[in-house]
This record gives structure tokens, C-alpha cells and sequence, in this order.
């Protein structure tokens, strides 16, 4: 058992959010966010996108994340053994108790606080994901000899076109989506905002831009910090030029 420690995989991660180019004329905080802590061989890596019409949205995608993080964090191995609407219900009160006392400091309505979130955590072996909201998950996975990106979470919208479902949704269950399963043919996975899929994500034919790819190439070959800081300018240089939104991308990807 002592030698089993030598072929624990581990992982790293790399992220990024950029303020959209109307929320800069609005002088508007970026309502994006992501993080990723690492905690005992278990990673996490979340991100949310804060809704436009809520005023402390940013807060609020702060706080949903670093909830998940914490709670996944620690509790991966038995939360894994859970059946999907226990991973549901105990998620959606630890988020909604987290948020309930930023409404009681800040006075202020827990709609105030919306956002969606997308999240990934990774043992050696096995993965648990979810997902409320608009933004996709993807993932890389090996084929033989080949390497394909494909999804494992598509948005989901609401009734109109630019809608969709927040963490502070009084039936957050009904659109928490829960994924789990091996990372024996995975390498990796790829979060985004609604904002970055516009230019990373063709909708039509369902498939990753080809930059996509290339994110992932990156962590490969460079260190966490080089490839956040590339991200950054290629969010910030290219996809943000395509859309009025924040843009948010995260990649957490196995140790080469």
C-alpha cells in the first residue's frame, strides 16, 4: 500500500475572467469568476457567472464558488458514495446558507446574489461535476491514440433565449445537474462563461474551437501561472472582442 502513493495522479489548473466590454462603459464589476484549490489529492475547480440584472452578482459568484470548493474539497470521497439528489440537496443548502449571510450583512434580497455555477472535482481516479445554468463543460479524453474534446454539460436555458437558471432559484434542484465517473481516459476538463463559448463553442455543429485544444496543449507544456496569465490575454485580446459579456474560462488538466 505505501508504494500506491508513487502513482496518485495529480492535477493543476489554470483560469481566467475578463470584465465585458459592457460592463466596462458601465463601469460594472466583472461578474465572472472561477477558483481552484487543492486539498489532500482532491482539486476543484469552479466557476460562476454572475447575473447581469443582479446588483451583487459578482459577490454572489464569489461566494457560490468558494462554497463548492470548500465543501468538495473535504468531502469528496463521501459525497462521491451519495446518490445524485443528496449531492443536490446538501449543495444547493450550503450555497444557499453561505448566501443568506451576505443578505443579512448586506441587507439586501438573496436575488441580488445570482449566478451560475460550473464546477469540477477530481480525485486520483474519479471525478464528481455540476453544473446550474448557462456556460459548458468539456472534456478531454484519450481514444486509443487520439485525443478528443468533447462536452459533458450543455447550457440550459429558460423560457427565453437570454435567460437561465441561478443558484438562487427557489428549485435549484430541478436544474442542478450532477456528473461523476473514471478519469481512467480522461485528461482533462474546460470550463467556460456563456461569454467565452460564443467564440469557443460552435454551437450549430457542436463542437470545441480549435483554441480549445490549444488551451489544453498549453498545460502541458507550460507551468499553472504562464498559462492563467495566456488565457487572460487571449480572453481579453480575442474572445472579448466578440461579445459585450464577461468572459470566464478554467482548465484543470492531469500532471504530465
Amino acid at each position: 500500500m505505501k508504494n500506491k502513493q508513487s502513482y496518485i495522479v495529480e492535477y493543476k489548473t489554470a483560469f481566467a475572467f475578463v470584465q465585458g466590454r459592457s460592463h466596462v462603459e458601465k463601469n460594472i464589476p466583472c461578474q465572472d469568476r472561477v477558483q481552484s484549490v487543492t486539498n489532500k489529492g482532491i482539486t476543484v475547480l469552479s466557476l460562476a457567472d454572475g447575473a447581469g440584472s443582479a446588483q451583487y452578482s459578482d459577490i454572489g459568484a464569489e461566494i457560490s464558488i468558494a462554497t463548492v470548493n470548500e465543501h468538495f474539497s473535504v468531502l469528496f470521497n463521501d459525497l462521491y458514495e451519495m446518490d445524485d439528489m443528496s449531492i443536490k440537496e446538501m449543495l444547493s443548502q450550503v450555497i444557499h446558507e453561505s448566501l443568506e449571510k451576505e443578505v443579512t450583512e448586506k441587507k439586501i434580497v438573496l436575488k441580488d446574489l445570482s449566478s451560475t455555477l460550473l464546477f469540477v472535482a477530481v480525485n486520483d481516479s474519479k471525478y464528481i461535476a455540476g453544473h446550474i445554468g448557462d456556460g459548458i463543460i468539456g472534456y478531454m479524453s484519450s481514444k486509443g491514440e487520439r485525443m478528443t474534446i468533447d462536452v459533458l454539460s450543455f447550457p440550459e436555458k429558460g423560457e427565453y433565449h437570454n435567460s437561465t437558471f441561478f443558484t438562487t432559484s427557489p428549485n435549484i434542484q430541478e436544474h442542478l445537474r450532477i456528473y461523476r465517473g473514471s478519469m481512467e481516459n480522461i485528461e482533462g476538463f474546460i470550463l467556460m462563461s456563456d461569454g467565452s463559448d460564443e467564440s469557443l463553442f460552435n454551437r450549430h455543429e457542436e463542437k470545441f474551437a480549435p483554441a480549445v485544444g490549444r488551451f489544453f496543449e498549453w498545460m502541458n507544456e507550460y507551468p499553472p501561472e504562464a498559462v492563467s496569465k495566456a488565457l487572460h490575454r487571449n480572453i481579453e485580446e480575442k474572445i472579448c472582442l466578440k461579445t459585450t459579456d464577461d468572459c470566464s474560462v478554467g482548465v484543470i488538466m492531469k500532471q504530465a
